[in-house]
């Protein structure tokens, strides 16, 4: 018998590193404005992702962020900082939302809804009970029954 784990794992296993790769700057919020800086000035984003690109988007009349603009909010990002030191003065501050945090669950929850997608679930679930519990010979048929009955759905 074909084991029915690996498609409905690997159906999972796609869908949650679909959306972590979905991942990106959500906001920046301004905690030191600095001085120096020019509208236009981008500013470095590091972390585990990447593409994310800030550019300051406003300034005051000392030079001071008032404004940034995410230009690209990259994928893939789990945590990023921005680096201001390469431009302006160097003092500005900023931290980053990242999108999807608690998004997760919620998108999986969606994901699942789809029958396909549940009936993946299922079949994943009776293999193992197959594979991990002591069944009955009339208990196995049953679920043998079952696995078949979804596959011809």
């Amino acid at each position: 018998m074909k084991p029915l784990i690996a498609p409905a794992a690997t159906l999972y296993a796609d869908q949650i590193k679909t959306i972590l790769d979905a991942y990106g700057i959500e906001s920046v919020s301004i905690d030191n404005a600095g001085t120096g800086y020019q509208v236009s000035d981008v500013l470095t984003v590091s972390g585990d992702g990447s593409g994310a690109v800030v550019t300051v988007e406003t300034v005051g009349g000392s030079g001071e962020i008032t404004a940034v603009s995410i230009d690209n909010a990259g994928t893939g990002y789990t945590t990023a900082t921005i680096d201001a030191s390469e431009v302006g003065n160097g003092d500005a501050e900023l931290s980053v939302t990242i999108n999807g945090d608690a998004d997760l669950i919620t998108a999986l929850e969606s994901f699942d809804a789809q029958p396909a997608n549940a009936d993946a679930r299922l079949l994943q679930t009776l293999q193992n009970v197959l594979q991990t519990h002591a069944l009955t010979a009339g208990q196995q048929s049953v679920i043998e029954a079952a696995i078949e009955s979804i596959q011809g759905a």
